[in-house]
């Protein structure tokens, strides 16, 4: 039975803490560390973590506040385990998780393994994918970068394979550091899927990723360099960079108008091409009260829609 690391990143992450390491702790699979690296918290965060008596918790701090992207490469770089995967302070995973998941790795060729997960808030709850698109899919490389839909609680990578990457995890990016390790990973292995829900990933109005559209779109243009410097002889690669570019544009746009700068948000609406999109973008960006209608949007599709 080999390690398996379970990395747990905290910046004043004390509310759901508590169910979190327990849901590592009580794992089927017993071969695990779990790495607390606490990011300078100034919470309770600290006495949370030491409340458990475990020989298989680690405890980490960093000197300063640093942003996720460069937190969990630090967290990475503490890896023991011939696998490893992040646990966010506010989600859970069940307890079969690994000892099922872990299974499809039997396969050398095999460089991670995702889930299907429960989006969950105080209002509703549902499952991250549906029988019709969860389909193992062969070029799912091309397949990622138009559509990438993979959330990183599902996840168990083979530390080996990662760190046979160019570069593993990158720390320049703080929101995208995810999407840009599995879509680069699954150049080079099979990512496999396991169909059940195996984790719960918590939506509530303080996460970052519901505030940050203007930096998604930010990294996401130094990822489409990045990606495309490495395979600059793939055609099919400039074909699916189209979709992907057009989504961080539609980003980009939400993003100016939840900040109340419609000029720029105009500016960005003429490169997008998807007509019902761009139509209803438009429309916001020129009636009275639009940026508070997009906040409320936003809020509703991220805390009761789940997506």
């Amino acid at each position: 039975m080999k390690l398996v690391s379970i990395i747990i990143n905290c910046h004043n992450g004390s509310k759901y803490l508590s169910e979190s390491i327990k849901s590592a702790l009580n794992q089927k699979y017993q071969n695990i560390e779990i790495i607390f690296y606490d990011n300078c918290s100034k919470d309770n965060s600290k006495y949370i973590f030491n409340s458990f008596k475990d020989g298989r918790l680690k405890y980490f701090k960093s000197k300063k506040k640093e942003n996720l992207g460069l937190a969990r490469f630090n967290a990475f770089k503490k890896v023991k385990g011939s696998y490893f995967l992040f646990l966010d302070c506010d989600d859970y995973i069940l307890p079969n998780k690994l000892i099922e998941q872990m299974k499809l790795f039997s396969n050398k060729s095999v460089g991670a393994v995702y889930s299907n997960s429960v989006f969950f808030s105080k209002f509703f709850k549902r499952k991250l994918y549906k029988n019709s698109i969860t389909k193992s899919r062969k070029n799912l490389f091309y397949y990622l970068i138009e559509n990438y839909n993979i959330s990183l609680d599902t996840v168990i990578f083979k530390t080996n394979s990662v760190k046979k990457l160019s570069q593993g995890l990158d720390p320049q990016f703080d929101l995208i550091h995810d999407l840009d390790l599995v879509i680069r990973l699954s150049k080079v292995y099979k990512v496999q899927y396991y169909p059940k829900a195996l984790s719960y990933w918590r939506a509530h109005h303080t996460s970052t990723s519901n505030n940050a559209y203007l930096k998604f779109a930010k990294e996401k243009k130094i990822f489409e360099k990045k990606i495309t410097n490495l395979y600059f002889k793939d055609m099919k690669l400039i074909k699916s960079l189209y979709q992907f570019r057009e989504k961080y544009y539609i980003e980009e746009c939400i993003g100016y108008l939840l900040e109340n700068s419609n000029s720029k948000a105009k500016k960005i609406l003429i490169k997008i091409k998807r007509r019902k999109i761009k139509f209803f973008l438009s429309i916001l960006c020129n009636i009275p009260f639009g940026n508070f209608l997009m906040k409320c949007l936003v809020y509703v599709n991220k805390t009761i829609l789940l997506k």
